[in-house]
């Protein structure tokens, strides 16, 4: 066991400085436990974290860690807690065979050889099997184990880590316990079916904003941290339950797995506890999660879309992981550039009516490989991209050129320790906190010493990161407009059209973008007789296209 003792200096606070005292331990199948007890306050709040997120998947199978997030963890009822019956088991294989016959069938339906009758018989088949499979089950689904017991739980999944967290009364400390250990011996993904169904609507709800996945394809050509989820449909269609079972099997494995406690956990002796519980799970080998090589300059890339509601500003910088030493300059960056109403963005660009609003993020689409620095930003009324991008590009090189004021680098810093201490205060956020660190950085240590750590840089630190870093060559920026609407149904049609017939030739989600609005572009300048007969050729070349056998 390790013990290590870390303190978080809050200067805002007239209290005494927050300590965060934090014990590891390793069971001997490999999984690994962090401890930062609370005792006293009655409850505690536990995360597991497994590392290796959707960047893992391999193309055939993109979208199952989504997938498998919610047929695992959406709920948790008794019978999840059993190994799958040979008669789930049966009925679950089947209906992946159903499943399969009936998306080859609509495929063929939509390009001129299925059969309408097919496709209704084997929609009819698959419901009376799910309805069976449902009745077999158990007569009454009980209330979900942690909810009836007042816990709260969420699931999350990421390009390098999946998380679950549970808050629960400490009485039931031993339950959980044994509830987790039993949930991923059975993996038993009873509600697969309903699950796929569910993300597959999402994936293809036409009002889904898709403008930051289609940022990321674009700055990270090739790279799985820049793969579109809509992508995915494909595979989700294709994918079967023992194909899921079997990847979750070979992910969800000790080796991988830290649960980090926060929290009052009893008197009891703890080891003893987890080795019974979390220990007998089997050991297995797994090795670290590949990195993928990326170049960060790739050249400036500009995308035009459309997407979302509103006209919007998407810039990203490719920049170093988290584990890299410049990566705690450009968190600090970021916050000079947006975080509060004091930041450079909001009093330049927000506060003198370029710019509606102007958000940022690092390491949103992962950053265990290599990271982006993200910004949003929304013209204000009367303002276009192009002068709002005009506006962000004066910014940036005045932070590269001028040397940050002492004032504002001790209002950074304050706002820093304040937030530090906001996280370190709550257990949620300081469990995730922990675990992401140990997932994306190697070391669950980073984030309790963040604050640490900046206030050893300088002002003239922030300047050559962002001399470094935030250069054209690593730039990627998109132009994004408003989702096209029923009042022109014609273009409508002609930019699904495009996008079906550019996914057969194209694999960058962004390039199809780029294309789709270009072509619309054009496609405007026709008169509207000639823009009709260039979408029925356009339809006929769908057709046209023979389904392999």
């Amino acid at each position: 066991m390790r013990s290590v003792l870390l303190l978080a200096a809050v200067p805002l606070f007239a209290q005494a400085p927050l300590r965060v005292e934090a014990k590891e331990l390793r069971l001997q199948n490999g999984a690994r436990v962090l401890l930062v007890e609370r005792p006293g306050i009655g409850a505690f709040h536990a995360t597991l974290c497994f590392r290796g997120g959707a960047a893992e998947e391999p193309p055939e199978m993109q979208g199952a860690s989504t997938l498998l997030t919610r047929a695992l963890y959406a709920e948790t009822l008794p019978e999840d807690l059993e190994a799958p019956p040979r008669s789930l088991e049966d009925h679950l294989i089947q209906e992946d065979g159903l499943r399969e016959s009936l998306r080859v069938e609509r495929r063929r339906l939509e390009r001129g050889s299925g059969s309408e009758a097919t496709v209704e018989e084997l929609e009819a088949t698959l419901r009376a099997l799910a309805a069976k499979r449902h009745a077999a089950g158990p007569a009454s689904l009980a209330q979900d184990l942690y909810l009836a017991l007042g816990g709260r739980t969420q699931a999350r999944v990421g390009q390098d880590a999946l998380t679950f967290g549970v808050d629960l009364p400490q009485a039931h400390f031993e339950m959980f316990l044994k509830t987790e250990a039993l949930r991923l011996q059975s993996m038993r993904l009873a509600r697969f079916p309903e699950a796929r169904a569910a993300l597959l609507a999402e994936l293809k709800d036409p009002s889904r904003d898709r403008g930051t996945s289609l940022l990321a394809s674009a700055a990270l050509p090739g790279h799985p941290y820049g793969r579109d989820m809509r992508g995915s449909t494909g595979s989700l269609e294709g994918l079967r339950w023992s194909e899921l079972r079997s990847y979750a099997r070979g992910r969800l494995v000790p080796e991988r797995l830290l649960m980090v406690i926060v929290g009052d956990v009893g008197t009891a002796p703890l080891l003893p506890l987890l080795e019974k519980t979390l220990g007998a799970l089997k050991a297995q080998e797994a090795a670290e999660p590949a990195l993928f090589d990326q170049d960060g300059d790739l050249g400036n890339r500009r995308l035009q879309a459309q997407s979302g509601a509103r006209d919007r500003l998407l810039v990203a910088w490719r920049v170093p992981p988290r584990s890299h030493p410049d990566f705690i300059a450009l968190r600090a960056l970021l916050a000079c550039l947006v975080e509060g109403p004091s930041s450079r963005l909001h009093q330049r660009l927000v506060d003198r009516g370029l710019a509606k609003s102007a958000t940022g993020s690092l390491g949103a689409t992962g950053s265990r490989q290599t990271a982006l620095l993200q910004l949003d930003l929304e013209p204000a009324e009367g303002v276009s991209l192009a002068s709002l991008e005009g506006g962000l590009q004066a910014e940036i090189l005045r932070i590269q050129q001028e040397p940050m004021g002492v004032q504002e680098w001790q209002r950074l810093l304050q706002q820093g320790e304040l937030a530090q201490a906001l996280e370190l205060q709550s257990a949620p956020a300081l469990a995730r906190a922990l675990a992401l660190g140990w997932a994306e950085g190697g070391d669950w240590r980073l984030p309790l010493t963040t604050m640490d750590r900046v206030a050893k840089l300088a002002p003239e630190t922030l300047q050559a990161a962002a001399r470094k870093h935030l250069q054209p060559s690593r730039l990627t920026e998109a132009f994004l407009a408003p989702e096209l609407t029923a009042a022109d149904p014609l273009e409508a049609v002609a930019a699904q059209v495009l996008r079906t017939l550019a996914r057969r030739r194209i694999e960058d989600p962004a390039q199809i973008e780029t294309l789709v609005t270009e072509t619309l572009r054009q496609l405007r300048m026709l008169p509207r007789e000639d823009r009709e007969r260039s979408l029925k050729l356009l339809q006929e070349q769908i057709k046209e296209t023979v389904i392999p056998q």
